[in-house]
């Protein structure tokens, strides 16, 4: 059991909830959005067993990283688990905007907040082919290189239940015994493992979708860069210079790969490719719309509007 654990994005309190029942000792949350830990602390603070006035527990009102490079306390365990809305993903909004909670740089913020032995975890949407979580280890693979690590592989598991992947990051490398007891653990509780190091696994669920090749087990066998740039998604590691981790489409092959089994659909959620072509299209309608209009009214008045005017409109 952990004695102090950092839930970015604790939200409703799911996770502080699952940390005490676990064992912590002390649970610290970060969460950004104030009227959600008003309506936790007091509108609904009964239906929530007045969770965060645990004393066990220390609720805050901030952006994650900002709270880590303010704090400067360690962590035995790290979790965020999904610190996004499914609400705004179908529209393709978090593709086209920045979150700096998935990045390299993020990544090694959260691991020099933990203790020697800790662990981070990330519970991501489990898509086929495998996007985010792909390009979470790909991340990781960057992150751990850039810190001098001999074998990246051997700092990740990954297991998942129903549509859900769980991205387990220990900052020492996962021993043979972590791994035998991660795989007793994820069996008793009706999970699947997806990839540990010092096994071979591929569960015939998703098997049946992406084949005989795990690709969380391809990645490493192919090297991670070389892999990442032949992957039909664009997984490349999300930087704060580029912190679209929601984006990874290919403006090559807008809509994914094709197979026997997608379903063509001309906006598919999370891609920003056809979200930014299709506004673009509506405003050139919109904006053309609204020219004729004006020549309309123009040619009323007795004035006459040049190229310069339509040029100057267009744009």
């Amino acid at each position: 059991p952990p004695k102090n654990v950092l839930v970015i994005g604790a939200g409703g309190g799911v996770d502080v909830l699952s940390a005490l029942h676990n064992g912590a000792q002390h649970v610290t949350g970060v969460e950004i959005n104030s009227i959600i830990l008003d309506s936790v602390k007091n509108r609904y603070a009964d239906f929530a067993g007045h969770l965060y006035q645990d004393p066990r527990v220390d609720i805050h009102n901030d952006e994650g990283r900002h709270f880590l490079k303010s704090d400067g306390r360690k962590y035995d365990v790290i979790q965020l688990s999904g610190v996004d809305t499914f609400a705004a993903s179908q529209a393709g909004a978090f593709a086209l905007h920045e979150n700096y909670l998935y990045t390299v740089e993020a990544l090694h913020d959260y691991l020099d907040a933990l203790e020697p032995g800790g662990m981070l975890t990330f519970t991501r949407w489990l898509y086929i082919p495998p996007r985010q979580t792909i390009r979470l280890v790909a991340m990781v693979d960057q992150a751990f290189r850039e810190r001098g690590a001999k074998d990246p592989s051997k700092h990740l598991v990954i297991f998942c239940m129903q549509r859900y992947s769980v991205v387990l990051v220990k900052n020492d490398e996962f021993t043979q015994a972590d791994v035998s007891r991660i795989q007793d653990e994820v069996q008793r509780r009706g999970f699947e493992l997806i990839y540990a190091p010092y096994v071979r696994v591929n569960p015939p669920s998703l098997a049946s979708q992406w084949g005989e090749k795990n690709p969380f087990y391809t990645i490493w066998d192919q090297g991670p860069d070389a892999f990442v740039a032949g992957y039909p998604f664009d997984i490349r590691p999300s930087v704060d210079d580029r912190p679209f981790f929601f984006e990874y489409q290919r403006w090559t092959r807008p809509v994914g790969p094709i197979t026997e089994n997608t379903v063509f659909v001309l906006f598919q959620k999370e891609n920003a490719q056809l979200v930014l072509l299709g506004t673009l299209a509506f405003s050139a309608l919109a904006a053309g719309a609204m020219l004729l209009l004006g020549r309309r009214r123009a040619k009323q008045q007795g004035l006459r509007l040049g190229p310069p005017a339509y040029v100057y409109f267009a744009a």
